[in-house]
């Protein structure tokens, strides 16, 4: 049975506090598939999906209390350093998958 988008907005408001964009897009998703297809094809689909992945980014830094005690100079540091992780990170995900050697 699909719900009303009215009504995934007032679950999201009040079962995904944490985080209720990634909340709606997997409800709605799950649970109003054709409103999902709708806001897809708008594009809006999409800007949930990068609105929801930059919160899990940000969600790493305040669940750490050691990172929110860093000085300016070390923040940078570790900024510094994470970009370097992901870009790496980005760049092995991109590159071909050789096929296993092993029959």
């Amino acid at each position: 049975m699909a719900l009303p988008f009215e009504i995934i907005l007032r679950l999201a408001s009040v079962l995904g506090r944490n985080d209720p964009i990634s909340f709606v897009m997997r409800f709605t998703r799950s649970y109003n598939p054709e409103v999902w297809k709708t806001l897809e094809s708008l594009g809006i689909g999409r800007l949930a999906v990068q609105a929801g992945r930059e919160r899990e980014f940000a969600n790493l830094y305040r669940a750490s209390d050691a990172a929110r005690r860093l000085s300016d100079e070390e923040f940078a540091e570790v900024l510094n350093f994470m970009q370097a992780a992901f870009s790496m990170a980005l760049a092995l995900r991109a590159r071909p998958r050789r096929p296993d050697p092993r029959p």
